[in-house]
């Protein structure tokens, strides 16, 4: 039998966050560059634009994905640090 902690469980919880937190990074990164400005500006020009550009909508869609995962992740991350999860039997 092996015994795991419920502290290695949230480290290895951890882990796992940051490693996808990084892929999301790097997919945000191209859209910051892209587009040279943050989220939430791109998010108030395009919802304000008096034309639609679809491939800015598309963009748009995506950057809105990665960047809610994106923050989803490290408040989970936050709850896990702060022993704020249970373990399933």
């Amino acid at each position: 039998m092996v015994t795991v902690s419920k502290q290695q469980i949230a480290e290895w919880i951890i882990l796992d966050y940051l490693a996808k937190t990084h892929s999301l990074i790097e997919k945000i990164s191209f859209y910051l560059k892209k587009y040279n400005t943050t989220f939430e500006e791109f998010e108030t020009q395009i919802k304000s634009a008096p034309k639609e550009d679809f491939e800015k909508w598309d963009d748009y869609i995506e950057w809105k994905a990665f960047h809610n995962f994106y923050t989803s992740y490290l408040k989970q991350i936050e709850e896990v640090k702060n022993g704020n999860f249970q373990l399933a039997e």
